[in-house]
């Protein structure tokens, strides 16, 4: 009869808007909790959170190649109520310009293995932490800083 969740890019564009201080933390943080406020919360709990999919240009690119942003960027995803859901590469460091660029294969021996460990990492924690798929949400967000 209904959804049960959607692709969340508004918690996508939130992200990266975030990491490249396009916006302030405070309109961020309203926008997010705008989402909450007006989703049904089993329909927000199975929302698809992403930072990029076949849809947007790679993560990577979207934050002009800081592989420390695309960190903070796998975090912010990791810490959010709903699924995350990554899109293959990005958490090996894939480049990629929007449609048909975005779609290269998976780099097989050139992953940037830091990065791939630090998202195994947030994986592991998300799953032994249940405050982090349980817990309810707060927003702190102010001048200089944003936390969840």
């Amino acid at each position: 009869d209904e959804l049960d969740g959607v692709m969340n890019y508004p918690l996508r564009e939130a992200i990266l808007d975030l990491l490249e201080q396009k916006r302030s933390a405070e309109a961020i943080a309203k926008e997010m909790m705008k989402l909450r406020e007006n989703y049904p919360l089993d329909f927000y709990l199975n929302s698809l959170n992403n930072i990029g999919t076949h849809d947007t240009k790679r993560v990577l690119t979207a934050l002009g190649g800081n592989v420390t942003k695309v960190k903070r960027a796998f975090e912010l995803l990791f810490m959010f109520p709903g699924v995350p859901c990554i899109y293959y590469g990005d958490e090996a460091g894939l480049p990629g310009e929007t449609d048909p660029d975005n779609r290269r294969f998976y780099p097989w021996g050139r992953e940037d293995h830091a990065l791939l460990e630090h998202v195994r990492s947030l994986t592991a924690k998300r799953q032994a932490e249940p405050v982090l798929t349980k817990g309810e949400l707060t927003l702190l967000a102010g001048e200089g800083f944003f936390g969840v």
